[in-house]
């Protein structure tokens, strides 16, 4: 072995030189299609979303795009995740990515897929651009292919491709599993919320299609009934500020798994209101977001906390927070949020809000043995999920030292 000067290649075998990407395939841009389909007419149209795996919705009868084949290598260029590498699919190429077409017959483009993934997380370290982020074609150029020959090129792919999809077969049963463990403690939370935990009581009919009956004792109100909701605070670019200069701002990122999470934060110069910072028992709830699926996500302030929240977030006041987060995490925002947001806007207003029924047992005590019920059931879930979650995790990691190890020739395949 020998150093390559690279230091995330590290050593690679003697016999191998190291070439550049730019001697080796082109760079082609995708276009903006004049026009674009949901009827499944024309050729697929692949962008980010399906560069992650997901089925097109989308195609195109121009024929002026730029068209992708099976075994050109496709980068995302524009956007949150640029960087992102992927296989493929027959196509026209988004105009947020970039086709890689072989141009040599020394290269195995399946092989040089493998290569490209694994300096993938080297690709994300030079994204630039502040509003859009964005490669740059000048450093993929310059990335180092190692030249084995080419028959040696087909057996690495052919043995990453297998041994990949594999692991990937693993994962998506892991991921299946932690969506139906999601969906069942959505589902115990409703079932809690809207029918209660004697389930000899006398029951009545709520008048909501979605509930059906509930205990004869709950009412049926809304949310502006139990509470007051505010959205939050505006800022600029320019009150961004280290975290000893300002107040933290909360946004969607702060809440993970219906907890407050500050591995991602935002500190502003602002002058803030009172009025416009959170206090022990409010619930922090996302109103407005790219993706739909994060609004009505929401965590509860669990105690005195020097911060305010920012302009896509509400927080919700009230007597029973605890109780009311749980109602919060019921089906409640699945059903109501089909009925407001629309094709452009993901967004939840202080009126949507307001305006949502619910169903409410008003007896504390009823209210706290739901609540501690819930408590410990979504824990118990929550950690089978954690276990889930760690056990995709070190499949991701095997997956990544899998490939390092053979693109590099660390490993060697015999025969």
């Amino acid at each position: 072995m020998k150093d390559s000067g690279i230091k995330w290649i590290g050593e690679i075998p003697e016999d191998v030189a190291l070439w550049r990407i730019k001697y080796l395939a082109s760079f082609v841009k995708g276009k903006i299609p004049t026009s674009l389909n949901k009827d499944g007419v024309g050729m697929p149209y692949i962008g980010a979303s399906e560069m992650n795996g997901r089925q097109p919705t989308q195609h195109t009868e121009d024929i002026n795009i730029v068209r992708c084949d099976k075994n050109d290598v496709l980068i995302l260029w524009d956007g949150a995740n640029a960087g992102l590498i992927a296989t493929s699919k027959e196509g026209a190429v988004s105009s947020t990515a970039v086709k890689l077409s072989v141009t040599s017959d020394s290269v195995n483009s399946l092989y040089l897929f493998y290569l490209l993934k694994y300096a993938e997380k080297y690709f994300r370290d030079k994204v630039n651009g502040t509003t859009i982020p964005h490669m740059n074609f000048e450093y993929i150029d310059d990335i180092p292919f190692l030249a084995f020959n080419y028959i040696d090129q087909q057996k690495i792919a052919a043995f990453l491709n297998d041994k990949c999809t594999k692991i990937d077969s693993l994962i998506a049963h892991e991921e299946a599993t932690i969506e139906e463990l999601e969906s069942y403690k959505q589902s115990v939370i409703t079932e809690a919320v809207t029918k209660g935990l004697d389930k000899s009581v006398p029951m009545k009919d709520s008048g909501i299609e979605w509930i059906g009956e509930i205990p004869a004792e709950w009412k049926v109100v809304r949310m502006k009934d139990l509470g007051r909701c505010r959205n939050g605070l505006t800022y600029s670019p320019n009150n961004l500020v280290s975290e000893d200069e300002g107040i933290l701002v909360l946004r969607s990122s702060n809440i993970k798994n219906g907890k407050l999470s500050f591995s991602d934060n935002v500190f502003v110069n602002s002058e803030i209101k009172d009025e416009l910072m959170v206090k022990a028992g409010d619930i922090l709830i996302c109103s407005r977001n790219g993706s739909r699926a994060l609004i009505g996500k929401n965590a509860l302030i669990p105690e005195k906390l020097k911060a305010s929240f920012g302009a896509f977030m509400m927080i919700f006041r009230c007597k029973s927070p605890k109780y009311v987060q749980m109602i919060l995490n019921s089906d409640v925002f699945s059903y109501y949020l089909g009925t407001f947001l629309t094709a452009t806007i993901n967004q939840l207003t202080a009126d949507n809000f307001n305006n949502m029924k619910i169903v409410y047992c008003n007896d504390a005590l009823e209210q706290e043995q739901i609540t501690d019920y819930l408590e410990k059931k979504c824990a118990y879930i929550d950690n089978l999920v954690y276990i889930k979650q760690l056990k995709i995790e070190e499949l991701k990691e095997y997956k990544k030292s899998l490939i390092y190890e053979y693109v590099t020739g660390k490993k060697w395949l015999n025969g």
